[in-house]
């Protein structure tokens, strides 16, 4: 199973690298791993899963959500 960096994927499709951290801390992207290396941490995701996430992203909108009045 391959594994995509936020980096990849942010290239791939122009998400910016905060949004797709943000996503994967609050669990929206299913079975994201923050992985520990010497140069830092990053996040690896199932190439699959982020599949499976692109299909649904409609469903999430981006940005700041709107305040309740």
């Amino acid at each position: 199973m391959k594994k995509l960096t936020i980096r990849e994927i942010h290239e791939k499709t122009g998400i910016a690298v905060p949004t797709l951290s943000k996503w994967c801390r609050t669990g929206l992207i299913p079975n994201a791993q923050k992985v520990d290396s010497p140069a830092g941490s990053y996040w690896e995701i199932p190439e699959e899963d982020w599949i499976v996430f692109e299909k649904k992203k409609g469903e999430v909108k981006p940005g700041r959500p709107k305040k309740n009045d």
